[in-house]
């Protein structure tokens, strides 16, 4: 009966996180590709119904470049009040500064004559406060077309809050905005999965019967889960300090996150699949 269970117990199958003694590797983890600070979700910062969509899934896409828009009919209106607005402040403006000149040349006109007691001194009184109130209101005005020119400005930002824009350079992976479906920013709708240009990264699950082992630096081989295809090397970049996934709480989590660069040609690294699962060795 015991060498039956001894001969049972050599076939058993090692797992993925076992390993011998003369293994050339000290620590196994199974992870998935991403992409370094991750894939950006992107959505409206304005909500309303989609006007125009500019890209398609796949497409390749610039820093600030326009990805979509929301309709903004309400908000050109407005600044067109604005702008009109400001056109009025111009004007009140230079009626103030040709007010305020013929105001100060008449107090400095009859000033001498009261000195000479040529006109009552009451006359020239008025005329300097007549000359001080077109001063002030001369200020007023300049005020007026500052405050009129900031309206403009906020209503121009109104507009262009309406443009989702790439933040990065990339390539959009999905696209979910269709031109006449709404978006709100209560529940925020994603519009966009965008994959920047970043490098590739493996974020693996280390067992703990391997924490303490591993850490930043130490070299690594990265080979997918179904065993198809070359073996990448690669590099441990971090080590989670919490058991789980960092950002996430709930259950037993009994493993730590790592996140291991891939060390490969861009071409060879960008082909791999975001998601596709991969097997990491730390290697001794």
């Amino acid at each position: 009966m015991t060498r039956l269970l001894l001969v049972f117990l050599t076939f058993l199958p090692l797992s993925v996180n076992s390993q011998t003694p003369d293994s050339p590797w000290l620590a196994v983890a199974t992870g998935r590709v991403d992409i370094e600070g991750g894939v950006m979700r992107l959505a409206a910062r304005r909500e309303g119904v989609i006007a125009e969509v500019f890209v398609t899934e796949g497409a390749r896409v610039e820093k600030d470049q326009p990805l979509a828009r929301i309709d903004d009919t309400a908000a050109r209106l407005q600044l067109q009040i604005v702008r009109e607005q400001l056109v009025q402040s111009e004007i009140q403006a230079d009626l103030a500064n040709m007010q305020a000149s013929q105001a100060l040349a008449d107090a400095s006109r009859l000033s001498p004559l009261a000195a000479a007691d040529a006109i009552p001194a009451r006359q020239a009184d008025e005329a300097r406060r007549a000359a001080r109130q077109a001063e002030l209101e001369v200020r007023a005005a300049e005020v007026a077309v500052t405050l009129s020119n900031r309206g403009v400005a906020q209503q121009e930002a109104e507009i262009e809050a309406h443009v989702v824009r790439a933040p990065r350079s990339g390539t959009v992976l999905r696209s979910s905005a269709r031109e006449g479906d709404g978006t709100s920013t209560s529940t925020v709708t994603e519009m966009f999965l965008l994959a920047p240009d970043a490098p590739r990264v493996v974020r693996a699950n280390l067992d703990e019967q391997f924490v303490g082992l591993v850490e930043p630096g130490q070299t690594t081989e990265i080979i997918s889960e179904q065993g198809a295809g070359v073996t990448l090397q690669g590099e441990v970049l971090r080590v989670a300090g919490v058991y789980g996934t960092p950002g996430q709480s709930g259950g037993d989590a009994r493993t730590v996150e790592i996140v291991v660069r891939i060390d490969a040609e861009p071409e060879v690294a960008n082909a791999l699949i975001l998601g596709q699962r991969m097997i990491v060795r730390v290697l001794r």
